[in-house]
């Protein structure tokens, strides 16, 4: 299981080795390869098989469906040496439960948002949680007429969902508004990651109005259709910085409390020590 004081950082739609050895040298906790076809990003199976041995142990090497039968998901996972499944369709809680028991793998389960009523959604999987939610924006189709909530970004140039008008799930550079994720931690039954248009220069801001588990980045990290290693490592670096900076004031936060609590209890016992006329009372010892 992941260290919940640490915020979990994926980064999807890895396809080649000079992204996947920057995701695992900048500390990434997990790496996505997309077996959509449709999405530009998908990728062979075996070619992520390959990705993913240049990866340190600890990171995850997370396999992005939408939709696929469950034979297909347990068949590419096998072959792509997968340690999670992402669900990135209308899977059910029964077919999640169904593909850990089978493959002993772990779980993420995206939830497109069109508002914060699809939050309500998440219910559903309170008897059989996934590991993480991935809360996304939804694509154009579902989420009505353009771009989603209250800070939008337009695609990135040849990202999954731009262009023609495809409903691509991910991968858009679309952001939904990041105050809809307040109410996570009430809703859903298990940690949620944030996506969606995140990129080095917001992900700060994202993770302080969302306070997510952790992030999962794809488009954000891209230059020319193209992974960065450059951002990748800007990506991680920005978030281990916010983590830092969230740590060193909670941490002064918690010496405030005790200050202020040490400093309540000396005036109690002033106040006591007065109400007695400022004499200490002499010790009772027992009678012998």
């Amino acid at each position: 299981m992941p260290d919940r004081r640490r915020v979990f950082v994926k980064i999807c739609g890895v396809r080649d080795e000079e992204a996947a050895q920057a995701a695992g040298e900048a500390g990434a906790d997990a790496v996505g390869f997309v077996f959509y076809r449709p999405s530009r990003r998908w990728l062979e199976p075996w070619r992520a098989a390959q990705l993913g041995a240049l990866l340190p142990e600890p990171v995850w090497r997370v396999g992005v469906f939408v939709d696929a039968p469950p034979e297909e998901v347990a068949a590419t996972a096998a072959a792509a040496r997968l340690t999670a499944v992402q669900l990135h369709g209308a899977e059910t809680p029964a077919v999640a439960a169904a593909l850990r028991r089978r493959l002993g793998i772990r779980v993420i389960k995206a939830l497109g948002l069109a508002s914060p009523a699809d939050l309500e959604r998440g219910r559903a999987w309170a008897e059989a949680p996934p590991d993480f939610f991935l809360l996304d924006a939804a694509p154009p189709a579902a989420a009505g007429a353009g771009l989603v909530g209250t800070r939008p970004n337009p695609p990135r140039s040849g990202a999954d969902g731009g262009g023609g008008g495809e409903a691509i799930p991910g991968g858009s550079g679309r952001t939904f508004d990041w105050r809809w994720a307040a109410r996570a931690a009430e809703v859903l039954p298990a940690p949620f990651l944030l996506a969606g248009g995140l990129t080095p220069t917001n992900v700060a801001e994202a993770l302080a109005v969302a306070r997510p588990a952790g992030v999962d980045v794809s488009s954000g990290v891209e230059r020319d259709g193209r992974k960065d290693p450059a951002l990748i490592r800007s990506f991680v670096e920005a978030v281990r910085r916010w983590e830092a900076g969230a740590a060193g004031a909670a941490a002064t936060n918690a010496d405030a409390a005790a200050a202020d609590a040490a400093a309540t209890n000396a005036d109690a016992v002033a106040a006591d020590a007065a109400a007695g006329g400022g004499r200490s009372a002499a010790p009772r010892w027992p009678s012998g």
